[in-house]
């Protein structure tokens, strides 16, 4: 707050109205900063406040409130004390004599507290009006309810990521959350490896309504991977955000906890076959792999994820166990489906009608190990009904198709009679 007013003359006043007088400045005076203890507290709460240095002129000094339900030139919550008694080293030590409850409480009408509060200690030469300097701080009702209230207002900010695991091709958006909504600034978002390594600025976004996102595709499998992961098969990173208010009154913070997600390699297509390569919804169907596991052993085990329409994000687990067949001099691997098709259609909330395109994920881990080691590579079926599929894109396989055509009727017509023509496409 910059106080513009300049020297006015004063006629002789009574003791009791100099406390009351409205304070006047000689020039353009900044306010230097002053600290607040406790940085928060109750509404009943003792409030001493600590300047940052001391009075460029002056041999007194007194503090003022203003604020929602005080008086535009301020309300006197010291007394107008000599500056030694106040002295505390390079500073001045100010107790409030009353606290924000009693000063509300002593305004016509009483305030309610609400807002934003400004304490300002000027400093005079005597009992003149004038002010040689001064020094300011807020602070902050954080409840509506209680008055509670806080020189900065703290904030928490979390961070969540919209895909646990995708491949270096994909996008992947970061959303941090701030809790004080009302707050602004920006968030800078940092990757951190997970089998460690120095964290990486990814980037930043705004913060809008307590949000603020954050898209990128530049994670790479060039860092260090997690435990028993492949080179160049996957990398695994914690996410974390930190906030910087720009906001007067609120606080910068970093998120309490990490978003983990897991960076793979973008799969080959091909590199898995389903069989059969047609059937139904029920059908018992086996996944063959081109090749084992990089560094296979007897204790590695295999997941396929299945993806597709109506499925989680994520994809759920299509094969259990996780033990694959070794498929000796046929090379590569066989895993059967837990189920079928429709027991996993039938498992979702809410059940899947199964339509489209579907994809199956062949991950090779290491015994006990809860990320992967490699990616093997996937394969899609297509069900062109609820009840069947096929592995040939139906877009592209170039099935044959006939037309049927139908009259009706086909005799006893004549001139003028309406007949009705039907054409029938196979497959449908």
């Amino acid at each position: 707050m910059r106080i513009f007013t300049s020297i006015l003359a004063t006629a002789a006043i009574s003791a009791a109205s100099l406390a009351l007088a409205v304070p006047q400045a000689s020039a353009v005076i900044t306010p230097k900063a002053m600290s607040v203890s406790p940085v928060s507290g109750a509404k009943e709460s003792a409030i001493n406040l600590v300047t940052a240095g001391q009075c460029a002129d002056g041999t007194l000094i007194q503090v003022l409130i203003t604020g929602t339900g005080f008086p535009v030139n301020g309300y006197n919550v010291t007394g107008k004390d000599t500056v030694a008694s106040k002295t505390q080293g390079a500073n001045y030590n100010l107790p409030l004599v009353e606290n924000l409850n009693d000063a509300a409480a002593a305004q016509d009408p009483a305030a309610t507290l609400s807002g934003v509060y400004t304490f300002t200690a000027n400093c005079y030469q005597g009992f003149s009006p004038t002010v040689l300097d001064a020094f300011e701080t807020k602070i902050y009702i954080t409840n509506a309810e209680t008055k509670a209230w806080a020189s900065v207002s703290t904030t928490t900010t979390s961070v969540v990521a919209s895909k646990a695991l995708l491949t270096t091709s994909e996008t992947v958006e970061f959303t941090a959350t701030v809790s004080a909504a009302a707050a602004t600034g920006s968030v800078e978002f940092f990757a951190t490896p997970v089998a460690g390594g120095s964290r990486s600025l990814l980037g930043s976004g705004t913060v809008t309504s307590g949000v603020a996102t954050f898209s990128t595709s530049s994670l790479a499998l060039n860092s260090p991977l997690a435990p028993g992961a492949l080179p160049g098969e996957f990398a695994y990173y914690n996410i974390s955000a930190e906030f910087t208010s720009s906001s007067d009154g609120y606080s910068s913070s970093n998120s309490t906890s990490s978003a983990k997600i897991g960076v793979l390699r973008n799969p080959t297509e091909g590199g898995v076959v389903i069989s059969p390569a047609s059937g139904t919804s029920t059908s018992a169907v086996f996944f063959d792999s081109a090749t084992t596991c990089p560094n296979q052993t007897a204790q590695t085990n295999v997941q396929i994820v299945l993806t597709g329409p109506g499925f989680p994000a994520g994809g759920v687990n299509a094969t259990a166990g996780g033990r694959a067949i070794d498929r000796g001099s046929l090379a590569g691997l066989r895993i059967g489906f837990d189920g079928t098709m429709a027991d996993k259609a039938a498992e979702q909330s809410p059940p899947v009608t199964l339509d489209g395109e579907y994809t199956f994920t062949w991950f090779c881990y290491g015994l006990n190990l809860a990320q992967p080691q490699a990616v093997l590579g996937y394969a899609k079926m297509w069900f062109t009904s609820p009840t069947v599929y096929q592995t040939e894109d139906p877009a592209s396989s170039g099935a044959e198709t006939s037309v049927t055509l139908g009259i009706n009727p086909t005799i006893g017509v004549y001139e003028g009679d309406e007949v009705t023509f039907t054409a029938t496409l196979t497959p449908t």
